[in-house]
């Protein structure tokens, strides 16, 4: 006997997506998932085993989590710049599809709204994609490549200033999905400037704040240009 198709089970996840997104998890039936994607409602159980497991394949699919996590093993000796980069162009590139930014909607209502749902995203969806850029920054962090900061903390920090921009640009749709790799990119430079360890060069030429506090002339010149302003003023 044939297996289960995967281009069938793709069908099933599709659709289910579907009614979700029209009628909510809660009051969505596997009936009408299945009479949605042209099936016997029997079939769905061949390829999963309840509602709650077909909504995790939606979940999955049409997540970050997965290409994220490809992503960090495939770039994970990668300099630093080119691996924050490269997840910026995935979030990018992921939301420039409408049905993504859908699917991002309805997971987000989801799992704001019931407690079970929004365990399954953290443990399965959320979770793993963050586990994947703390492995990132761990390992870069102990090369020497960052500085040495909490993986875990950066990697929540860094994905939050990255979804961040695609909830108030996208999701609530302040700008159009063309304006969002601009506003990424410029995020990815945020982030980097925090964490990467400064060169001495670099040092120089933005000037030492620790050394100017103990500089005398500093202080003094300081004073002296203040002074001379609240003469001017009175």
């Amino acid at each position: 006997m044939d297996g289960p198709a995967p281009d069938r089970r793709q069908q099933i996840i599709e659709a289910a997506f579907r009614v979700f997104s029209r009628k909510g998890f809660k009051e969505a039936t596997n009936r009408e998932i299945a009479a949605e994607a042209g099936i016997a409602p029997g079939l769905i159980y061949w390829y999963f085993r309840n509602k709650e497991d077909l909504f995790l394949a939606v979940a999955e699919t049409k997540s970050l989590a997965l290409p994220l996590a490809r992503l960090a093993e495939t770039l994970h000796d990668a300099p630093p710049r080119e691996f924050f980069r490269a997840v910026a162009r995935q979030v990018e590139a992921t939301f420039q599809s409408e049905t993504n930014r859908s699917a991002a909607r309805f997971l987000l209502a989801e799992g704001l709204r019931q407690e079970r749902l929004r365990e399954l995203l953290r443990e399965r969806v959320f979770g793993p994609g963050l586990a994947a850029v703390t492995r990132y920054i761990e390992r870069q962090v102990e090369r020497g490549r960052l500085r040495p900061v909490e993986p875990r903390v950066a990697a929540r920090l860094f994905v939050g200033l990255i979804m961040s921009q695609v909830l108030v640009g996208l999701l609530l749709e302040m700008d159009r999905p063309s304006g969002l790799a601009p506003m990424l990119e410029e995020a990815v430079e945020v982030f980097l400037r925090g964490i990467v360890p400064q060169a001495p060069e670099d040092a120089e030429q933005a000037g030492n704040p620790a050394e100017d506090a103990g500089n005398p002339e500093t202080h003094r010149e300081g004073g002296q240009d203040d002074a001379a302003h609240r003469r001017r003023d009175a």
